[in-house]
């Protein structure tokens, strides 16, 4: 359906966001809340990437 070098692009690009930024909230919110946010973004982050990893190998696997 799809040639290898479009995987092999499409693979290299995914989840490319920008890193969690404390910024966004007010000096007001709860440190707490902000910490958790971090933690969650940061879970997330590591899921995608272990979720993309394992694409490539089964997608892109050469057999070497």
């Amino acid at each position: 359906m799809f040639e290898h070098w479009q995987l092999t692009e499409y693979l290299e690009k995914a989840r490319q966001t920008e890193p969690f930024d404390p910024s966004m909230y007010d000096e007001d919110d709860d440190p707490e809340l902000i910490e958790m946010e971090r933690q969650r973004d940061i879970r997330h982050s590591a899921n995608d990437l272990l979720l993309v990893e394992r694409a490539k190998e089964w997608l892109l696997d050469d057999g070497g």
